[in-house]
């Protein structure tokens, strides 16, 4: 788990513009704020994602301007050889509110 907190913070991080757009046109969610978070370590929890091996389900507090702290989901693919983190999606989670509270 050292090597992708590592990477986390020294890593080139790459998402599609088109992705990011949409994400910020439909959910609200601005993908250069999180992955400063990322860069910042400024998470609740990371897990290997269980359904796409080679990824990452980040858990974080994400303040909406809207609503507020919203738990939300990043997916990550890593590429330790390349030092490079591609963002896949982020999703915010209600199911999740309990746990963002204590972090």
């Amino acid at each position: 788990m050292n090597t992708i907190i590592n990477l986390l913070v020294n890593a080139n991080y790459v998402f599609d513009k088109t992705k990011a757009d949409l994400l910020l046109k439909l959910r609200w969610i601005n993908l250069q704020q999180v992955v400063n978070l990322l860069k910042s370590l400024n998470f609740c929890k990371i897990q290997p994602n269980p359904n796409y091996p080679g990824q990452y389900r980040i858990l974080m507090k994400y303040k909406f301007q809207e609503i507020g702290e919203y738990p939300l989901i990043v997916v990550i693919k890593p590429f330790e050889d390349k030092n490079e983190i591609v963002v896949k999606t982020a999703y915010p989670d209600r199911k999740l509110k309990d746990l963002i509270s204590n972090c």
